[in-house]
């Protein structure tokens, strides 16, 4: 299976996003890779949303050295 990236948002007032590169095919299962990682604050992995980034979202997130690896 070959690696894919996911960029992954909490929303809310205090939201962030994270991205990972790992074997997940499912949005869910990228969102259940990175909280079994410890990648979430507290239980945000319930609210997170995971979507297939757009190249640009990679490469910033690749110049910001932001990516997990899974």
């Amino acid at each position: 299976m070959e690696k894919k990236y996911w960029l992954i948002n909490v929303p809310g007032r205090n939201g962030y996003s994270l991205m990972v590169h790992c074997n997940a095919e499912t949005a869910e299962d990228a969102i259940k890779m990175a909280n079994d990682a410890e990648q979430f604050d507290g239980d945000d992995a319930r609210e997170a949303v995971a979507v297939e980034p757009f190249d640009d979202d990679i490469i910033e997130f690749k110049n910001a050295n932001l990516i997990v690896e899974l």
